[in-house]
């Protein structure tokens, strides 16, 4: 009887054992990704100096993201993303640690994805999909001369499947808790991508004081020789103020131009040019130049210009960096050198 009960409290302890490896192997797939990218910058505005920066072409960061089969094609996903300032060790984002992104949701190939948490707007997916600079240094969704609502807190996402394997797309709405002005937002993107073309329609709307409204037609070819990027954008209320006489018009035209098996210039220029107000207009104009060290690592160097209206003070940020301090009226340009490399 002794052996007996010795068996099972063996056998009993070795099944509970195993059942927690067998549990973690059967359950979500786990993978560990990141990016570093930092940059020397001699930038002039207000004043003329040397700066080394974070996040030129892209946002430093760390993250994590799984996914779980299901069955039957559905599957659970999840992503924590913590944006990094890699000279200083700091968290970007305004010190939200997961800043870049943190959701929670179900995707299938055949109905498409549900997604909830702290994710990027459908317009910024249409910005950085015909931007050359990905909304990086040089481009000017990271000026701010053209404009997109990066992420949004608390918000579900509805991504389409692919339509015929060109047509795609994604909806979002907030829920706006607190109902504070800007929480709640709607937005929209659809795409059509097809061999070298791409075409974007996006919308967003915003619950500021004045409902700030974005509408955008852009699109992009690739000639091989060139890859051209246009892009028009109507905007209403920019800032959302009450009586704030914001209302613009937004474009901008770019170029990538393959000069070697690793080497690529880049051109652009965009414009903002606000209705029924003085002064609130912004130029940029940019000149680059990215090499491939390998799939993983690069280096850029790039040149930007901003010529500011009486009113404006923008300047040539990167994807997280600063650019030089500028008072209204006055322009601003920068030359950066950078590496970038991720994992």
């Amino acid at each position: 009887m002794k052996n007996r009960l010795k068996t099972l409290a063996l056998t009993a302890a070795l099944f509970a054992a195993a059942v927690p490896a067998v549990a973690q192997t059967a359950t979500t797939n786990v993978t560990l990704y990141g990016l570093l990218d930092v940059y020397v910058q001699h930038g002039k505005g207000t004043a003329t100096g040397w700066a080394l920066q974070s996040g030129g072409q892209s946002g430093s960061r760390l993250g994590v993201r799984g996914s779980e089969d299901l069955g039957g094609g559905l599957s659970a996903v999840f992503t924590l993303e913590n944006g990094i300032a890699a000279d200083t060790g700091t968290v970007t984002q305004g010190g939200v640690f997961w800043g870049r992104q943190a959701f929670l949701g179900l995707s299938s190939k055949e109905w498409g994805a549900l997604t909830a948490g702290r994710q990027y707007s459908p317009h910024f997916f249409a910005s950085v999909a015909n931007d050359i600079f990905g909304t990086g240094v040089g481009g000017g969704f990271a000026s701010f001369v053209t404009t997109t609502v990066f992420r949004v807190d608390n918000s579900v996402t509805y991504e389409l499947p692919k339509i015929a394997g060109v047509l795609g797309g994604s909806v979002m709405q907030s829920a706006g808790e607190g109902g504070a002005a800007g929480t709640k937002a709607t937005s929209a993107h659809l795409r059509y991508a097809s061999g070298p073309a791409g075409l974007s329609l996006a919308y967003l709307q915003r619950n500021t004081v004045e409902k700030q409204k974005l509408l955008s037609l852009a699109g992009s070819y690739d000639f091989k020789v060139v890859k051209l990027v246009a892009g028009w954008q109507d905007v209403k209320n920019l800032t959302g103020a009450l009586g704030a006489a914001d209302d613009r018009r937004e474009v901008w035209l770019q170029a990538a131009i393959p000069v070697s098996a690793s080497g690529t210039v880049q051109l652009g220029a965009a414009q903002a040019k606000a209705s029924g107000a003085t002064g609130k207009d912004a130029k940029q104009w940019t000149a680059g130049y990215s090499h491939a060290l390998s799939k993983r690592t690069n280096l850029y160097a790039i040149y930007t210009q901003v010529d500011n209206g009486t009113a404006t003070n923008y300047t040539t940020g990167g994807a997280t960096g600063a650019g030089p301090a500028v008072t209204a009226g006055v322009d601003a340009t920068a030359l950066t050198f950078g590496v970038r490399h991720s994992f």
